[in-house]
């Protein structure tokens, strides 16, 4: 009757074509040879589709696939030397992969790679990816000025940042409340207009 052996082979190398044949002894001591056959070995893990979104001050929402099965770890820092790393950030072998980095400085470049390890213990590195967490917003060229032909005081405040903000003060006109005057637009050019008295 058939009997079915299974015997573990390692060592081999990934995407690698190898010929192989099954030696044999029966009872009697007969000594014999299977045909020649041939196996190729799973390709070595890759990393794709690597995405990088959600870009804030201080985080930043890293995606990629592996073309099988594997655990991943990130390496990231200001420049290829790669100062921080994650571990396992996949929780296990699987071909869709994410993390959040947090903790980042604003306004600064970052570079990062991620190593993979596939269920045979192949490893994999990625090209190097960049990216830039956004800059912090600074005010700059503010001035005041008032408006003409209005029947209350009235002051006119322009201003610009670095990067598209909304815009906002607070004021208190003489002898009266805190007010506030807002724009909900994004831009890099301000002007707000302040009635600065109640008479």
């Amino acid at each position: 009757f058939p009997v079915t052996i299974m015997m573990p082979v390692s060592g081999l190398k990934p995407d690698t074509v190898y010929h192989y044949r099954v030696k044999f002894v029966d009872e009697d001591g007969n000594i014999g040879y299977s045909a020649d056959e041939t196996l190729r070995t799973q390709p070595e893990p890759r990393v794709v589709g690597v995405e990088i979104s959600e870009i804030r001050l201080n985080n930043a929402f890293i995606s990629w696939q592996t073309t099988a099965p594997a655990q991943s770890s990130i390496k990231y820092g200001k420049n290829s030397n790669y100062s921080s790393i994650l571990s396992n950030v996949s929780g296990g072998f699987t071909t869709s992969h994410a993390v959040m980095l947090r903790e980042l400085d604003h306004s600064s470049e970052y570079h990062l790679a991620i190593l993979i390890e596939d269920i045979d213990g192949n490893e994999a590195l990625s090209d190097d990816y960049s990216f830039e967490t956004q800059k912090y917003p600074v005010i700059s060229m503010v001035r005041m000025e008032p408006v003409s032909g209005t029947a209350t005081a009235t002051m006119s405040f322009t201003w610009k940042t670095n990067v598209p903000t909304t815009s906002s003060i607070v004021y208190t006109p003489s002898g009266g409340k805190s007010d506030e005057v807002v724009s909900g637009s994004l831009k890099i050019d301000h002007k707000l207009t302040c009635i600065v008295t109640g008479k």
